[in-house]
């Protein structure tokens, strides 16, 4: 490049860095957001094959003004991955939360929790339920969408409430399609842990009418599968003194609570429908509607095994209710851990079950209106969307006891200890006990609603002789969104032993972590449970506690978990579009601001001294806040693109953490309450990217980032003596709280894809695509005084790579997606992490003709384990195995 040039493309840079400090402090990263593609015509969105949507993706990213990456459906009603959280993993710096066994569940963009991303449908806010902000992606199968956008950058005219990034999904609409269609897929599932098949089946049908003014989209997705998770875990680790009876005292180490192995099983029945009718009244004017709706049937069991290790703090050698630790050795990582530990004299062994059946129903009902008012074009949207889930049955904490010596080693591995205990066969219904006054049934009734109205209206203005500035776009939006808990609680259900004896029967599997060949010999692989129909038979189920149960001592309104809790906002926006030549490249971008009052209503109950008394307890509070948003793209050379993007964002705190009253576990020993004080948590953020566009599907692109979090939502976590129903024990407290130190993260996005149509032969049908993601921040203490961390949540690595092969008939697939080592959050003032994961997944797909499509995958090639620890690898609090599962099927198209 000539000197003149280098001087131009410095100036130029320095203009944007000016630019940026125009905007202050606030400077955070933006995007071309969904609403603002609203107000301009989109491509169809109709390709065939990986490769083709891949085309499409890039397509999308380069001509954003911001950040912005995306997913698009490879063919007509056919998603890349069976599930569209399990689709966005392969995207650079977003992670995935899987839960139900295997499913992905919710996403993190950047390595930040999923409750900071904000999740939109069709450009609308949807309900998710009434205690956490984060989307669960597994209750919509991915066939009933046509493409994802996730903007990792903000600008004024996106709707605001995520931090991280925002995720818009888009349901097909008949104008994407040419010509009638109709799809049908029928797959069926097969899960080794859990060694059961399961069927899937969706279809998809799109017509235009009267002239192809009026298009029709209607789709469905069924699935019945079951899903168990099976893991070895622990309630906690705590730090205290340990006397050996005869023998030595050890000062300040840390000992288990809780060791137990534990199955969780779910049937789940889920319905997905969609439907879409768009009508064209004329060149200027539309409408459309718009509906998704989804319903969830879950029956949920949970099935412990415990060795009896509780509270072990502190107690002169013994463990609380369970005999005595008479021997035990000292080691791990540092060599403070009780890596060994014998208890005799009257130790326990428990069974503990859970049954949960609930119902989980999702709507989200839109309309649209777009024109032009007096030389603007118009957006007008309304919108109602509802969240709600209802337990038709909760019956917690079956206990059966059998006493027993045993010894729990970690030894060999510390991902997961080998027990040894003297029964001798726990599958014997003779070997148990029902646990008397401990062992009664809690039955609840819970109910969680969200309700969501949204009323938008945006209007763009092309501007004629204005230079450089070439649109104004600005709107206004209305939301409220109340949420609601109602819980009865029917508790000290009490059974005799010979009732208690008639629904003892042995666990519905055989085989615990399946053939996970690190299983120590000592854990049992199966034990007696409770028979949860006969349970239900015997004492009734949440339904009947309304009018009362007879086997119940008492019934009445369960003040924890009683709240409502409201928010009502407003929020205005006004955003300009520039556009010019600098040194004879082409640049582009938005500069806006958009602000936001949010007035918050809380009401629920507190409790007084010890639990003894509760009273009602409400909190109103309002926060408004201005968000600067600039978003800039410059083309210096062909092909080539920088951008630099900078704003000012916010994330509202969970529902459930603003409702003035918490929950009580018995069994673990726990208290969560919840801070209607809470504070939103903002961010500054700026965003520098270079991209090369080499051809239509092949991209090279460095981005980095940084960001400064204030009011992070952070979970404080204390001991605190309670006394609850007569009985005093030691519990952990946890409360969110605003962290009072700002957190301040930085990172680089390296991204790599390309076809290899260059290569000879056979090989021109292969590609690639691999991502890399590095975040670090800076360290506090906050809620674990004596030890520093850096965000929750946040990990450091995350790296997605993708080789496929694609000819006129095969695709085939194979995609690794890792996720690095991070800190959650604490435990007993303890910090929790969670280990690195890394997952492999195949696919393949063949055409018999343009009709008939055989597709397959095969998730969790290797049989990855989660793997949780407390302060370090040598104190698991949970390693859980899911198993691999394989997916078959066939498409048709017509």
């Amino acid at each position: 490049m000539k000197q003149g040039k280098v001087v131009q493309a410095a100036l130029a840079t320095a203009a944007m860095c000016a630019a940026l400090q125009v905007s202050g402090a606030w400077a955070q990263e933006a995007a071309a957001s969904p609403d603002a593609q609203e107000l301009t015509a989109q491509d169809d969105i109709v390709v065939s094959g990986y490769r083709e949507s891949l085309e499409k993706a890039i397509d999308i990213k380069r001509h954003s003004a911001g950040i912005v990456d995306a997913i698009v459906a490879d063919d007509i009603a056919s998603f890349p991955d069976d599930n569209l959280a399990e689709a966005m993993a392969r995207i650079t710096g977003v992670t995935i939360t899987r839960s139900n066994g295997d499913e992905g569940s919710s996403v993190q963009i950047r390595g930040l929790n999923a409750k900071y991303a904000q999740t939109l449908i069709n450009g609308m806010q949807a309900a998710t339920g009434a205690s956490g902000r984060q989307f669960d992606f597994s209750t919509l199968a991915s066939e009933l969408f046509r493409d994802v956008r996730v903007a990792k950058t903000t600008s004024a005219d996106i709707t605001e409430g995520g931090i991280s990034g925002t995720i818009d999904i888009q349901t097909p609409s008949g104008f994407n399609y040419s010509k009638p269609t109709f799809v049908v897929n029928a797959m069926g599932s097969y899960n080794t842990l859990g060694q059961n098949w399961s069927p899937k089946v969706s279809a998809l049908a799109a017509d235009q009418f009267l002239d192809d003014r009026l298009s029709v989209v209607v789709s469905a997705a069924y699935t019945n599968r079951t899903a168990r998770q099976d893991s070895a875990d622990a309630a906690n680790w705590t730090l205290g003194n340990l006397a050996i009876p005869g023998g030595q005292t050890y000062n300040n180490v840390y000992l288990l609570w809780i060791p137990r192995a534990e199955s969780d099983i779910r049937h789940i029945e889920r319905l997905g429908l969609t439907g879409d009718i768009a009508f064209k009244i004329s060149d200027d004017w539309s409408i459309e509607l718009n509906a998704i709706h989804s319903h969830e049937h879950t029956e949920y069991g949970q099935y412990e095994y415990q060795w009896y290790l509780k509270n072990a703090k502190n107690v002169g050698g013994g463990a609380k209710g369970a005999g005595t630790i008479t021997d035990a050795v000292i080691g791990g990582v540092n060599n403070d851990t009780v890596v060994y530990a014998n208890i005799t004299g009257g130790g326990i062994v428990r069974s503990i079950n859970n049954d949960q059946v609930y119902d989980q129903d999702f709507g989200l009902y839109t309309g649209i209106l777009k024109g032009k008012v007096l030389g603007f074009d118009m957006v007008a949207k309304g919108g109602y969307s509802k969240s709600s889930t209802i337990w038709e049955v909760d019956n917690t904490n079956a206990i059966m006891t059998a006493t027993a010596d045993f010894s729990l080693d970690w030894r060999p591995d510390y991902h997961i200890w080998s027990p040894t205990d003297n029964l001798a066969n726990p599958t014997d219904p003779n070997v148990w006990t029902w646990a008397g006054s401990s062992g009664t049934v809690a039955m609840e009734a819970p109910t969680k609603t969200a309700e969501e109205y949204t009323g938008q209206i945006d209007f763009r203005h092309d501007l004629d002789n204005m230079g450089a500035w070439k649109s104004i776009v600005f709107g206004l939006r209305w939301n409220k969104l109340t949420t609601i808990s109602t819980d009865l609680n029917a508790t000290s259900i009490k059974l005799t032993n010979a009732q208690a004896l008639g629904l003892y029967t042995p666990t519905p599997f055989d085989n615990f972590m399946g053939s996970f060949s690190g299983l120590p010999a000592g854990f049992p692989q199966q034990w007696m449970a409770i028979d949860f129909a006969k349970e239900r038979a015997l004492i009734g189920t949440a339904a009947d506690i309304p009018t009362g149960n007879a086997n119940a001592s008492f019934v009445s309104a369960d003040y924890k978990n009683n709240y409502s809790v409201g928010e009502n906002t407003w929020a205005g926006y006004l955003q300009a579009r520039f556009e010019d030549d600098i040194f004879g490249g082409d640049f582009v971008g938005d500069l806006g601001v958009r602000v936001v009052s949010t007035t918050t209503d809380s009401h629920g109950y507190q409790k007084g001294a010890q639990g003894s008394t509760v009273y009602p307890f409400s909190q109103t509070g309002t926060n408004t806040s201005f968000f600067p948003s600039l978003n800039t793209r410059w083309a210096p050379a062909e092909k080539l693109y920088l951008r630099l993007s900078a704003g000012r964002s916010m994330s509202r705190p969970d529902i459930a953490y603003l409702a003035p009253n918490g929950a009580i576990s018995l069994s673990n020993l726990t208290e969560t309450l919840g801070n209607p004080g809470l504070k939103p948590t903002t961010a500054n953020s700026v965003d520098l990217g270079v991209e090369w566009y080499i051809n239509r599907d092949s991209l090279l692109s460095v981005t980095g980032f940084y960001k400064k979090y204030m009011g992070l939502v952070l979970k404080n976590s204390y001991f605190q003596d309670l006394t609850i129903d007569g009985a005093t024990d030691t519990y952990t407290v946890t409360q969110p709280v605003n962290s009072p130190l700002p957190y301040e993260a930085r990172g680089i996005e390296l991204n790599y894809q390309s076809n290899w149509s260059w290569a000879p032969g056979f090989l021109k049908h292969f590609g690639h695509i691999l991502n890399f993601t590095y975040v670090t921040s800076n360290k506090n203490q906050d809620t674990t005084p004596g030890f520093t961390h850096g965000m929750p949540g946040l990990a450091p690595y995350s790296a997605n790579a993708v080789l496929y092969y694609q000819d006129k008939k095969l695709q085939l697939r194979a995609a690794y997606n890792y996720r690095g080592r991070y800190f959650q959050n604490a435990s007993a003032s303890l910090p929790i992490y969670q280990d690195s994961y890394g997952q492999l997944d195949l696919s393949a797909s063949y055409k018999i003709n343009e009709n008939i499509q055989f597709r397959a995958q095969f998730m969790n090639v290797t049989d990855a384990k989660d793997y949780d620890f407390v302060v370090a690898s040598d104190k698991v609090v949970h390693y859980g195995v899911v198993g691999r599962t394989f997916y078959f099927g066939v498409t048709g198209r017509f």
